[in-house]
């Protein structure tokens, strides 16, 4: 091989690689999520739930915000779940949003979220009413690294606790309304663990 043929050669390999390691970061819907700041976080985060995008709301979520959730739904704690509802309503939910198993298009947690968070909507009790105006206030440093966000004013304004992730993107912990608890994940009821 001619040397000019062996450097295009080399220069097309470089390009392909470079392409590729591109390409591998943004592999996955998540992956694509723009989470590198808390004010980018918050934004994509109500993005996504004023659209009902709930899949994409789980993922934003922190692991121990998901954790936390997970180990509530699997136990029937539907308190720190959703909105609070006259009795008897919980009960409801649970068997509009889960058909029998076998009628499922779906096992993973991201799709359980998104059940249960389209049929509270429905019941009208969604765990947190989202600000329809507003922008991500000034992010606020904790004690515990983490950090507090505001989001829209008043009555309908929400409080964000965010956190730092091993790989640098922010997710959120916590989203609380109306005196919630943001030490509380995910949505700022119940009593802390």
């Amino acid at each position: 091989m001619s040397p000019r043929r062996f450097v295009a050669a080399l220069a097309l390999v470089l390009v392909v690689m470079s392409g590729g390691a591109a390409a591998q970061s943004t592999r996955t819907p998540f992956d694509r999520l723009a989470l590198d700041s808390p004010e980018a976080a918050v934004a994509r985060f109500v993005d996504a739930y004023r659209q009902r995008d709930y899949v994409t709301v789980y993922w934003i979520l922190s692991p121990a915000a998901q954790k936390a959730w997970t180990d509530d739904f699997y136990a029937f704690n539907m308190e720190p779940l959703i909105a609070k509802l006259p009795d008897g309503r919980a009960s409801e939910i649970i068997r509009t949003a889960f058909p029998p198993m076998d009628q499922w298009d779906q096992t993973d947690v991201s799709w359980v979220f998104d059940r249960v968070m389209v049929t509270a909507g429905a019941a009208g009790a969604l765990p947190v009413q989202m600000p329809q105006n507003g922008a991500a206030g000034k992010p606020q440093p904790r004690a515990d690294g983490a950090v507090t966000i505001g989001f829209g004013q008043g009555a309908t304004a929400v409080k964000f606790r965010l956190v730092r992730a091993p790989s640098g993107q922010w997710r959120v912990f916590s989203v609380s309304a109306g005196g919630g608890n943001p030490d509380r994940a995910p949505w700022g009821f119940g009593k802390v663990d």
